[in-house]
């Protein structure tokens, strides 16, 4: 356990008023939005700049003390369980959220990594720019946990996930040292390109202190629809016909099942599920781009469509409050959930056209089960399905639910590498998920990723538990 004398001396580089070490406060200060509170860290350090954090990871390095990076506290995987428990540091970074550099020219902004995803999102409208990460917890999360887990979103189909988002990166690596990248250059082919190594890492070679981000043309206008689909199938059609007309002016594809929009239906109160069709499947549409005669050319696209039997129903949002409303349907997914009773996600990646496929390889592997509600959504644009295994008639204690949480997951995993997928998407691996790497991939690719983390981590301190066995 960090001693008296470590305290002091995190509390000498930040000041005594940003070392917490009171349980009460640590427990809400560090309480996931998913999974609360799994233990306590020994203290919880609140640097205020680069330098701080650096000389903060030297102390906690010199004195063979584990540290765990803390941002929003949003993620999904269990990434910032402060392990060991009670005998870390956790590293927290929302005093670093200022913005430092806007360039709307060179289609950049430069942020701290503290800075919430909303607020770097506003800046850039505020210079008619777009920053196109877009996902549920954007009011909350930071942009150095975005980095850390290679975060996704609903704007991935057109703009890519955070590694496609990322120009340069400060880190501080294990031992302290800081290492400069923040170099907002499209184009560097000078050498490893080491700022790929820190995406997607989940704070386990280092923690991000800064990043320079790419920045897009802001859309004029927008077009959203959602669709009730003759099957899975259509949904790969509909989405070849939106690339053929619309190109990159498709910006997100959400497929959603029944079960979500009745569960939304019965459960979301204030948001409106535009039609009574009974169907399998839904999609949530969204074009974006100069024109503005979009709505009328999706319209077009969408009659020729039912035409062809490819959708039953159809709506097309009029105005924003519509527009938002229907994506109010796709965003209340995570809540409504809550009614499967005790439940488990389970964060996708299958190849695009493999979709179909996998979802009735899925539904044939759970009827081994009758006692299983899948509720399956997610991003069929670039592939990232979320499937929930619910166990509506079990309590969280009941004695059958472990077994049957390890058969399932089983089961999924098993589908995943049959269609040659990855066990997460957008999520990350975190805690939760080190079996399902492990299961799903070659050893020579764990090893790989090993030794690259004691190459640089030799002492394992940053992060431990997390990632990799």
């Amino acid at each position: 356990m960090p001693d008296a004398g470590l305290v002091g001396r995190l509390a000498g580089i930040v000041g005594q008023a940003h070392v917490v070490t009171d349980p009460g406060d640590m427990a809400a200060q560090s309480a996931n939005i998913l999974h609360g509170n799994r233990g306590l860290p020994r203290c919880i350090v609140w640097p205020a700049s680069t330098a701080e954090v650096a000389a903060v990871v030297r102390a906690c390095a010199a004195a063979g003390v584990a540290m765990v990076p803390l941002g929003g506290n949003t993620g999904l995987s269990g990434g910032t369980v402060p392990l060991p428990a009670g005998d870390c540091v956790m590293i927290g970074l929302r005093r670093l959220n200022r913005i430092t550099d806007v360039s709307p020219e060179g289609g950049t902004i430069t942020v701290q990594a503290g800075c919430i995803l909303a607020d770097i999102q506003a800046c850039a409208t505020q210079h008619d720019r777009l920053f196109p990460l877009s996902l549920g917890a954007e009011g909350s999360c930071q942009i150095g946990g975005n980095i850390a887990t290679n975060a996704g979103g609903v704007n991935a189909l057109r703009h890519g996930v955070m590694r496609d988002l990322v120009l340069g990166l400060e880190v501080v690596l294990p031992d302290g040292t800081v290492l400069d990248m923040l170099r907002a250059l499209r184009k560097d082919n000078a050498g490893y390109d080491l700022k790929q190594l820190f995406i997607g890492s989940g704070g386990t070679l280092g923690i991000v202190t800064a990043a320079v981000l790419r920045l897009m043309p802001l859309p004029r206008h927008r077009a959203t629809a959602l669709l009730a689909l003759r099957d899975s199938a259509a949904a790969l059609d509909l989405l070849s016909r939106f690339g053929a007309q619309f190109g990159a002016g498709l910006v997100s594809a959400e497929l959603m099942d029944a079960l979500t929009l009745r569960l939304v239906r019965d459960h979301a109160p204030g948001v409106t599920i535009p039609y009574e069709t009974a169907t399998d499947w839904h999609l949530l549409i969204e074009l974006a781009g100069p024109d503005a005669d979009l709505p009328e050319k999706l319209t077009e696209l969408l009659a020729d469509a039912l035409d062809a039997g490819l959708i039953l129903d159809a709506t097309l949002a009029q105005n924003g409050a519509q527009a938002a409303n229907l994506w109010a349907i796709r965003h209340a997914t995570a809540e409504v959930a809550r009614q499967l009773g005790p439940r488990y996600a389970h964060d996708v990646s299958v190849p695009v056209a493999a979709q179909p496929a996998f979802l009735a390889d899925l539904a044939a592997r759970m009827q081994a089960w009758p006692e299983v509600t899948l509720m399956i959504f997610g991003h069929l644009g670039d592939g990232n399905l979320h499937v929930l295994t619910g166990f509506p008639g079990l309590d969280r204690d009941a004695p059958a639910l472990p077994e049957l949480r390890r058969a399932t997951e089983d089961a999924v995993t098993a589908a995943i590498i049959a269609h040659r997928g990855s066990v997460t998407a957008e999520h990350g691996i975190g805690l939760n998920y080190i079996h399902r790497l492990v299961a799903s991939r070659p050893e020579p690719e764990i090893a790989l990723m090993q030794a690259l983390r004691l190459a640089v981590d030799p002492q394992r301190l940053m992060n431990p538990g997390k990632v990799l066995p």
